[in-house]
């Protein structure tokens, strides 16, 4: 979608009530190339002028970070589950082990 390309890559937000063209464009774009910019899903009823008028730049820094933090939990998730796969069939570590070899006791 070039709307979202365009937003990636002059890192903008895009504000919108499409939700139903944006989100299957957000995956794609995310699925081919890792990122996407910011999209600012707005009801119907409001319009996006006036919706713009009343976001501060403090307001919007602050979701992005929010998310940003969430994406890393996400992405840490996605290694856990990764290990846990690898290792499965690997015999566990007893804790007092791992403990006197991270010199913890």
């Amino acid at each position: 979608m070039a709307v979202l390309e365009f937003a990636t890559a002059e890192q903008r937000i895009v504000v919108t009530h499409d939700v139903s063209t944006m989100v299957p464009g957000m995956n794609e774009q995310l699925r081919r190339l890792g990122r996407c910019a910011p999209i600012l899903f707005i009801p119907d009823s409001l319009s996006a002028g006036s919706v713009i008028e009343e976001i501060t730049i403090e307001q919007v820094a602050a979701e992005v970070a929010r998310l940003r933090e969430r994406i890393e939990d996400l992405e840490d998730a996605k290694e856990l589950d990764a290990a846990i796969r690898r290792n499965a069939d690997k015999p566990l570590i007893p804790w007092d082990q791992v403990t006197v070899d991270l010199g913890l006791v």
